[in-house]
């Protein structure tokens, strides 16, 4: 990233915003957070966003006929338009920004996990025509919320299906095919809803 030198990061979250059903774009000036650790040490993070670029992905999801929001946070605009910042973005983006000083602006999405997995792949297709379609340069990051079932003394458990679930999407992403991801058809099951909460690994 710090050699393509990007104008502006598109990052998805899967813990910024969860609006029920929606694919969430946030159109806020600024995003901040701060993520405090064991050691009861904290870092910080301020981003500006690029609007321009996030107001039109909205545009052109909504013209896809995808289910997606704008959201803004505090003021309409100006320094007070500062859209909390997640552990999903502050983490992957401390690198990038802090660590290796890409100056760029942000653009924050929250992919959702009530809509058919499909539906996040189309929206996905709609961020890399618009990436293309401009002059300026956008690097696009996956704040990826993967298996998590690896250990038995883990919150979530041990799921034998576990390595096989990151095996295969790690694959999938090396090799660019990302359209065979919706062929799993557990996974395809995994991104439903069931009483109101997302199902684990360990429910199969």
């Amino acid at each position: 990233m710090t050699a393509s030198v990007p104008d502006t990061i598109i990052i998805a979250s899967p813990h910024n915003l969860r609006i029920m059903g929606e694919i969430g774009i946030i159109v806020a000036e600024n995003s901040t957070g701060t993520l405090s650790g064991s050691s009861k040490k904290s870092v910080r993070l301020s981003v500006k966003c690029d609007t321009k670029l996030a107001r039109q992905l909205l545009n052109w999801s909504v013209k896809a006929g995808l289910p997606a929001v704008g959201a803004n946070y505090g003021t309409s605009e100006g320094p007070g338009s500062d859209m909390p910042m997640d552990w999903g973005t502050l983490v992957p983006l401390w690198f990038p920004i802090r660590e290796k000083r890409v100056r760029a602006k942000v653009v924050i999405v929250t992919p959702s996990r009530e809509i058919p997995l499909v539906e996040n792949f189309r929206f996905g297709k709609v961020v890399g025509k618009l990436a293309e379609a401009g002059e300026a340069k956008v690097a696009f990051v996956a704040s990826a919320d993967q298996a998590h079932a690896h250990s038995k003394k883990g919150p979530y458990g041990y799921s034998r299906r576990a390595s096989e679930y990151d095996n295969q999407v790690c694959k999938a992403i090396s090799k660019n095919r990302l359209r065979s991801i919706l062929k799993i058809a557990w996974l395809r099951k995994l991104s439903l809803i069931a009483s109101g909460r997302w199902l684990s690994l360990r429910e199969f």
